[in-house]
């Protein structure tokens, strides 16, 4: 046992071609051995963050059960290897998940099912398929009740929450945080409580209540020290590096980004590589270093892309854009902005087509396009942040194009 998740990294990285090379020789030599290395070792590599050994630990044992009988194993096994694969590779996983559930269903094996469907559904969602990731998710939540995992009940409520979130449902999504903190809480699971309080520490952010995020994100990291990995710690610098920026502290707020960068490109995390490059480029763009934050900007569409993960690459666009129509590049900006607005249309992501929206409109104010399409953009905008509960947005859109209509600029 390691005290310390750093401490298990240096192992890892003095054991990495050890453990890979046995993993490779059982596979070849033992092959019985080769489909038990995941089962053992590969929760604990995913927390440590060493994503890279668990898939090859993967790649080698799915092989081995393909050709054996036992069936059970093999649907295990492709549910674990596309819980790993869900947010780096989601055309894999959703394969892997599906061919799961098929085994379990034959097997009539409800707990397997659960879980196959349950990745199915973070799968779908990683995609920008949200309305069929609910669908997998009912489902999966139906049967994690019927045979009394709490856990998996959780884990349902988290990822349903996350859909809540992109389609700006934060009063649901809050519900959902809240059941899933108190099925954690009674357990107890410290390491699930502790991601429930990340997640309402975000929805307290957006909601622009710093001080309740804050504090939710200190009490996670408190947990997260004693039971959680190096990607779940460098989460937790990202979202207070993220108060502390909104309370104008941005030197703060760089270090701990600079700090979660790191930690996710030494893990090989592209979704929190991507995630913490676009804050990197936005707390440049606040502070005025419009070069910095359009390089960072950059590389996060660039991973973003490389995972296929849309949620991530329209923020990147955005926030491009935001850049662009600040230093006076407006049709840039608005083409920016129009890519976004497709992005969110086809991930039906409404939240999204609102910021698209917004800064369509802005831009619109200030360029030499007629006056209506500056109306236009931003009455659809206005509309949609307030379908969406968004008032504090939607209030200043509607104060930015009444001032620039009443000074003519």
């Amino acid at each position: 046992m390691f005290p310390h998740a750093d401490e298990a990294s240096v192992w890892l990285s003095v054991e990495r071609a050890n453990l890979v090379a046995l993993a490779r020789t059982a596979a070849a030599e033992h092959p019985e051995y080769a489909a038990l290395f995941p089962g053992v070792l590969a929760r604990s590599l995913k927390l440590w963050g060493a994503w890279d050994i668990a898939a090859e630990l993967f790649d080698a044992a799915v092989p081995v059960l393909r050709t054996s009988a036992d069936r059970p194993l093999l649907a295990q096994t492709l549910t674990a290897y596309a819980d790993l694969l869900a947010q780096r590779n989601h055309g894999e996983a959703l394969r892997c998940a599906t061919e799961a559930s098929a085994i379990c269903q034959d097997l009539r094996d409800t707990q397997g099912s659960a879980d196959a469907l349950f990745q199915m559904g973070r799968a779908h969602l990683a995609a920008g398929h949200g309305g069929t990731a609910m669908s997998d998710l009912e489902q999966a939540l139906k049967l994690y009740r019927e045979v009394g995992d709490r856990c998996g009940e959780a884990e349902c409520l988290n990822v349903e929450g996350m859909i809540l979130y992109y389609a700006g449902q934060y009063d649901e999504a809050l519900h959902n945080v809240q059941l899933m903190e108190a099925i954690y809480e009674e357990l107890p699971d410290p390491y699930g409580l502790a991601q429930a309080l990340n997640n309402r520490g975000e929805l307290h952010f957006l909601q622009g209540r710093h001080a309740d995020a804050r504090d939710c994100y200190e009490r996670s990291l408190a947990l997260m020290r004693q039971h959680g990995g190096r990607p779940d710690l460098a989460i937790l610098a990202v979202n207070l590096g993220a108060v502390h920026q909104a309370v104008g502290e941005t030197d703060r707020a760089l270090t701990y980004f600079q700090k979660a960068l790191a930690a996710h490109r030494d893990s090989g995390d592209a979704l929190g590589e991507a995630d913490v490059l676009i804050s990197l480029g936005t707390t440049y763009a606040q502070s005025g270093r419009r070069g910095e934050a359009l390089l960072h900007l950059t590389m996060a569409e660039r991973v973003a892309t490389s995972i296929d993960n849309p949620f991530e690459k329209l923020r990147a666009l955005i926030a491009v854009a935001d850049v662009q129509r600040e230093s006076g590049r407006l049709e840039i900006a608005s083409k920016g902005y129009e890519q976004a607005l497709e992005v969110a249309g086809r991930i039906d992501f409404p939240m999204g087509s609102a910021h698209a929206l917004a800064g369509l409109a802005r831009t619109a104010s200030l360029s030499r396009r007629p006056a209506e399409r500056a109306g236009e953009y931003g009455e659809q905008a206005i509309a949609l942040y307030r379908r969406l509960g968004a008032e504090a947005e939607a209030t200043s859109l509607l104060q930015f194009l009444t001032r620039h209509e009443s000074t003519g600029s």
